[in-house]
C-alpha cells in the first residue's frame, strides 16, 4: 500500500491564509440610495442585492467550516500516524 505523507508545516500556512482571506471577504451590503420611483426595478435590484450578500455570507461560512474540518482531519491524521509509528517502534524492540 502506498504511503501517505502529510507535511503539516506546509498545510497550516495555507489553511491560515484561506481563513484570513475568507475573513476579508466583504459581506456588508452597500448603501446605494435611489431616487423615489414607482418602478419595480429599484425594489427588484435591492432584493437581488440582498440575496447576493446572503449568498456571499453563506459561502464565507462554508469556506471557514471547510478550513476547520480540514485542519481537524489533518491533526487527527498526524496524531494517528504518530501513534502507529510509536506502536511499530515498540514492536521492534
Amino acid at each position: 500500500m502506498p504511503e501517505i505523507k502529510v507535511n503539516q508545516t506546509k498545510i497550516t500556512p495555507v489553511l491560515q491564509r484561506l481563513k484570513q482571506q475568507t475573513a476579508e471577504l466583504n459581506t456588508t451590503p452597500s448603501s446605494i440610495e435611489f431616487s423615489q420611483s414607482r418602478l419595480n426595478l429599484i425594489e427588484e435590484i435591492k432584493t437581488i442585492e440582498e440575496k447576493y450578500y446572503d449568498a456571499i455570507e453563506k459561502y464565507k461560512k462554508s469556506l471557514l467550516k471547510v478550513e476547520e474540518d480540514v485542519e481537524a482531519s489533518i491533526n487527527t491524521y498526524v496524531e494517528k500516524d504518530e501513534q502507529l509509528a510509536s506502536g511499530f517502534n515498540n514492536l521492534r524492540k
